[in-house]
Order: structure tokens, then sequence, then C-alpha cells
């Protein structure tokens, strides 16, 4: 089960795109960064 859809595209937020970013760089799994957006959304 996907937590995000790749297929609809939408602006991303400054601020949600700068937190993924960070997460990309400290090396959290693609399901945590969806779940910690997901829990600040």
């Amino acid at each position: 089960m996907s937590l995000c859809n790749d297929t609809v595209r939408h602006p991303m937020h400054p601020l949600r795109e700068a937190m993924l970013d960070q997460m990309r760089l400290r090396g959290h799994a693609p399901r945590t960064q969806a779940s910690y957006v997901h829990a600040v959304s």
C-alpha cells in the first residue's frame, strides 16, 4: 500500500519540500517521509 500517489501532481509547498529534502539527506525511507508529512499536514 502506498501513502502517496505519484501520478497526481500538485504544487509542493516550500516548507513541505524543504522537510522532504532534509529527510532525504538524512536517509529516511520513503515510507517514513510519507508518514511524517502526513502527521504534520
